[in-house]
């Protein structure tokens, strides 16, 4: 998203991120919505803008990084978070999936109680039955040859 902005961003060492920006009130208050993320890793819980007259000072906008083994940290931290939270959603879904085999082996064998059905080899006409012991409905078939 190019917003045309000019201003910086650092981390702070109470883990609030600092952002200073000028620019159009309107364009400032698109960065504001755009910055109030919600999608894991990011969880932007208040955005407290203060508004002042612009100082002039900025002509680009600049990332302001930490010395290089706080960030190396911070990434390698970053990084281990993000594999549990992986680990979890796959625990997850492999316990959806065995949930889902279970329920597969019940169908499973509810049918491998169902009647067999002869194939009528005179002719195509319909074949008929019911299972009356487990109240399930009747059904029509025709084989096809």
């Amino acid at each position: 998203m190019e917003l045309n902005l000019v201003g910086e961003v650092k981390n702070l060492g109470d883990g609030t991120v600092e952002v200073i920006t000028e620019g159009e009130k309107e364009t400032l208050e698109t960065f504001m919505d755009a910055i109030r993320v919600k999608k894991y890793p990011i969880d932007v819980t208040e955005v407290s803008p203060t508004f002042d007259k612009p100082t002039g000072e900025f002509d680009t906008f600049r990332v302001i990084m930490g010395d290089l083994q706080e960030e190396m940290f911070e990434a390698i931290s970053g990084g281990t978070t993000a594999v549990k939270h992986i680990q979890k959603t796959l625990d997850r879904m492999e316990k959806t999936q065995d949930e889902m085999k279970q329920t597969q082996d019940n169908i499973l064998g509810h049918v491998e109680h169902i009647p067999a059905i002869e194939e009528n080899t005179a002719d195509t006409s319909p074949i008929h039955w019911a299972n009356s012991s487990t109240g399930w409905p009747k059904w029509n078939t025709r084989w096809l040859r």
